[in-house]
């Protein structure tokens, strides 16, 4: 959810042009997910305002209710990360939702997929 916030943010303040998004691991093992836009930027002073609840940024005629970046960063906070924003090379905005990133751990109390046992079962 916090990426798909991340991205239609970016779509819809975007100019004409493209929206990348891209992803990568670094040293600590931490995952980050940019999404990147053509847009005009962000106006000195408005970075942290953004996050904020109920804020719609300086496009007050694009649709929306102002949750979506606050939903991002807090569903980022809730998994031990962040959301981040910083100018675009290409110009515009970027903002990076870090997460730490670990392999998953083999479970043994539960039946695996390719185990041929089911792994839920319903009774009438």
């Amino acid at each position: 959810m916090a990426l798909s916030n991340l991205t239609d943010n970016a779509v819809k303040h975007a100019l004409p042009g493209e929206v990348r998004i891209a992803a990568r691991v670094d040293e600590q093992n931490r995952l980050y997910l940019s999404v990147s836009d053509q847009g005009p930027g962000l106006p000195p002073g408005a970075v942290e305002r953004l996050f904020e609840r109920g804020e719609r940024g300086v496009a007050q005629q694009i649709r929306g209710f102002g949750l979506g970046l606050w939903a991002a960063r807090r569903i980022a906070q809730l998994h031990g990360g962040d959301v981040e924003v910083a100018a675009a090379p290409q110009g515009g905005s970027c903002f990076t939702l870090i997460l730490p990133h670990s392999a998953p751990k083999p479970s043994t109390s539960a039946p695996s997929l390719s185990s041929g046992q089911p792994y839920a079962t319903a009774k009438n």
